[in-house]
């Protein structure tokens, strides 16, 4: 009885332990759907059949699934009629979609989805949303989208920004930043919002604390924020210019020329992962309207803009540096009718491969 009685002590002291060690054991992590990790390559599709798709690629291999968005959502075998994909991003377990409708005004909208299935979870439209351009995160609670608003023939409405919450998909605030937001850059508490040509040729600068301008800084032409570099300068493309900007005081510290021919301009460009290069496509169109034009890699710390020798004598659609590889990712766009192609290429400008994607590769997701 003695015995039997140990046993049974000894088998429930065993049982208390495995429980007490699997109690405090932390918890595995919810498992992640298959667009978890990987480059999310964002195809605009053709101007106004609203056929905007995303293409996912893995880092290694040539593998691509094709238009993700529809595939979660049960409509794998027609490209989308949402709209053109204007922008992406992610504010934690959530996926912002940017769709911008060309034929029907009031369709635009703000699509949050699953980041990791690309399943929809809502959607936000007008008028919180109208003619969306960028989307920059703040934190999970927090995304700025810029917008143009309902345009008339004089693009004389003035544009804004909607605070949105990711997590919960509603509009928090406008703020009115003036006439042709585009693209964004954050950096530190602070939107660096380039604005559009023919509108106003401004660089807004709006506090994410506040939500308030800060002040706004005034070019020649469209100006388009790069990035910031490793040493905490804000680039700026226009024309055919590049602008550093002290972030500090936001004021442009230096303009640099790339060449001296004022008919090309800048356009694709991005930092190098390690923020110390800039690779871009400097270019201009022909007589029958074909981009022709070179890619070129400038170090951050040169005096000068050196343009007498390309790394790659073709243009890209878009340009995207992969913090993770490092490798520099490049759409290729060789009709608005036809499967597009991403370029991946080391950060001094050679090439590594290509791989086939959908129409117009415009953007690129690193995740």
């Amino acid at each position: 009885m003695r015995n039997q009685l140990r046993g049974i002590l000894t088998a429930g002291a065993a049982v208390f332990l495995v429980m007490s060690c699997k109690n405090n054991e932390s918890p595995e992590p919810a498992p992640k759907g298959e667009y978890a990790e990987g480059v999310i390559v964002i195809n605009g599709g053709n101007f106004g059949q609203n056929n905007g798709t995303f293409s996912f690629l893995q880092r290694e291999g040539k593998t691509v699934v094709e238009n993700i968005y529809n595939l979660a959502n049960g409509q794998a075998s027609l490209p989308p009629e949402d709209g053109r994909i204007e922008g992406y991003g992610e504010a934690g377990e959530t996926g912002i979609i940017l769709f911008d409708h060309s034929s029907t005004s009031g369709m635009d909208k703000a699509v949050f989805v699953n980041a990791s299935t690309f399943e929809k979870k809502s959607e936000l439209t007008a008028p919180a949303i109208e003619n969306p351009r960028d989307v920059a995160v703040i934190n999970e609670k927090k995304a700025y989208v810029t917008n143009w608003d309902v345009l008339d023939p004089g693009f004389s409405d003035n544009g804004f920004i909607t605070v949105v919450n990711p997590e919960s998909g509603t509009s928090i605030k406008k703020i009115d930043v003036g006439q042709g937001p585009e693209n964004m850059v954050l950096y530190q508490k602070k939107i660096y919002v380039g604005r559009a040509s023919f509108t106003s040729n401004q660089l807004t600068i709006v506090n994410t604390d506040t939500d308030e301008i800060v002040k706004s800084l005034g070019f020649d032409s469209s100006p388009g924020p790069v990035g910031v570099d490793a040493g905490g300068k804000l680039w700026v493309k226009e024309g055919h210019r590049l602008h550093r900007i002290n972030t500090s005081t936001d004021v442009v510290e230096a303009t640099l020329e790339a060449g001296n021919d004022a008919g090309k301009s800048i356009g694709a460009a991005t930092l190098t992962a390690d923020g110390q290069n800039i690779i871009f496509v400097l270019s201009k169109y022909d007589e029958s309207y074909n981009e022709v034009g070179s890619t070129y890699v400038f170090n951050t710390s040169s005096p000068s803009i050196q343009v007498d020798a390309p790394v790659l004598n073709r243009v890209f659609s878009a340009l995207g540096a992969d913090p993770v590889s490092k490798s520099i990712y490049g759409g290729v766009t060789p009709s608005f009718t036809q499967a597009g192609y991403v370029l991946r290429v080391s950060p001094l400008g050679v090439l590594q491969d290509s791989v086939k994607v959908e129409i117009s590769p415009e953007g690129f997701f690193f995740k």
